[in-house]
């Protein structure tokens, strides 16, 4: 009998030790998600990364942070992590809302931003990151000065 439970319990061990390799190799192979299968390959999946631009002025130009004070910079680098890691883990319900007001606190005499989301994955079959989707926020002053 305590035969028997050993030899169970170091199958079962075996398994769950060999099964996260396997099923990594399935999902790549089969294009699975990471988490079907048991889930064991979500550990293989990398995360996506979020790039940002924040654009002011009808010409289309790009707000320049080194312009900026250093505590002011890092305040704005700052909101732009708080967004881009909330965002990784919710997804596009997730608004940028937070970087615009540190924006418009940062540049006072800009009255309206437009925030470009680019949201990059790992492409299963090249192995190269590839862009997702690109989402445009338009902001404007008086929606943060009420």
């Amino acid at each position: 009998m305590f035969t028997l439970r050993r030899n169970l319990a170091i199958g079962l061990l075996m398994i769950a030790s060999i099964w996260p390799i396997v099923h990594a190799a399935i999902s790549a192979a089969l294009e699975w998600s990471g988490w079907k299968g048991g889930g064991w390959a979500m550990y293989s999946v990398p995360p996506k990364l979020v790039k940002g631009e924040a654009v002011s002025d009808p010409d289309g130009r790009s707000l320049d942070t080194t312009d900026l004070r250093k505590a002011d910079r890092d305040a704005v680098l700052a909101a732009w992590d708080h967004f881009s890691n909330w965002r990784i883990e919710f997804g596009p319900m997730i608004t940028p809302e937070v970087f615009a007001r540190e924006l418009f606190l940062r540049y006072p005499g800009v009255s309206e931003i437009q925030i470009i989301v680019r949201v990059y994955s790992i492409n299963r079959k090249s192995a190269m990151t590839e862009l997702e989707s690109t989402i445009e926020y338009p902001y404007q002053r008086d929606q943060f000065e009420k």
